[in-house]
């Protein structure tokens, strides 16, 4: 749970997908933060317009680390806040992108307003 020698990230455990892997280097679209002396803290990068698809860090130490959603910048007001959570108190509603499958057509998460909520956005 504490960083030493080479490792570039320590989160206490060696699970994939949760922003540091077994061998303790930092997964892409993660970032970690040192947490001393407790294990470090990864997050999913947000604003980059990638969406990790894993729920292994929503289980986690009781709070969710994966992005709500990313539409690949950090303005406010269009659907994906600067902090990849979901306007929807706002009038919005975003989507993973995915096809029919379940696979992601792109990993860019697309927002649009929610028409008939009583919330007008720009888009309405």
């Amino acid at each position: 749970g504490v960083r030493a020698g080479q490792e570039l990230c320590d989160d206490g455990n060696l699970l994939a997908g949760d922003g540091c892997d077994p061998t303790c280097r930092i997964e892409t679209f993660f970032f970690c933060e040192v947490d001393t002396p407790h294990p470090d803290i990864c997050r999913e990068l947000c604003g980059d317009g990638e969406r990790v698809q894993s729920n292994i860090s929503r289980v986690r130490a009781g709070f969710d680390r994966i992005n709500a959603c990313d539409d690949g910048n950090n303005h406010p007001y269009d659907g994906c806040s600067p902090t990849c959570e979901i306007e929807d108190n706002l009038g919005w509603e975003c989507n993973d992108n995915m096809s029919a499958t379940g696979t992601p057509q792109s990993p860019r998460s697309v927002c649009g307003s929610n028409c008939g909520d009583g919330m007008r956005t720009e888009m309405e």
